[in-house]
């Protein structure tokens, strides 16, 4: 399953990109984070890993980061793992001007582990399209907020 979703956000590249590559900030605009954990390499380095832990309504679950690419401040790509899905995300970050930058989030879940999961994963795309948007959105606002 692949989907793209973007949003425009009025702020210059330098700092979206500042506030994006921070993992201090992912609570802002990720609903649920609660930690992010080196497990492997330095932050942001090719091959390095995270884990990132989430809480849904209770329920914790972990995914485990690996950097695929890190050509900051252009793009970055990360594949993403958990033991019922496994997707990449390309982000990418487009200056549009110097007030005014673009991110452009490409995802592709290339893994849906057991019955269920790839049930939902062939009828739900505009679920998981709709969940990264809010997350986009989010990022937006929260960037946004201190202009």
């Amino acid at each position: 399953m692949k989907f793209t979703c973007l949003t425009e956000i009025y702020a210059p590249r330098e700092k979206v990109v500042k506030l994006w590559i921070n993992p201090n900030n992912l609570q802002h605009w990720q609903n649920g984070f609660e930690s992010h954990k080196s497990v492997s390499g330095s932050a942001g380095e090719l091959g390095s890993k995270s884990l990132l832990t989430y809480n849904n309504k209770g329920s914790i679950f972990d995914l485990e980061e690996t950097v695929v690419e890190n050509n900051l401040p252009d793009s970055f790509e990360g594949e993403y793992e958990h033991v019922t899905m496994t997707n990449r995300m390309r982000s990418t970050f487009v200056a549009l001007d110097s007030k005014t930058t673009i991110w452009k989030a490409e995802i592709h879940y290339t893994q849906f582990n057991g019955f269920a999961m790839k049930l939902f994963g062939f009828f739900g795309k505009r679920i998981f399209k709709k969940q990264t948007q809010k997350w986009l959105d989010n990022f937006k606002a929260f960037v946004e907020k201190d202009n």
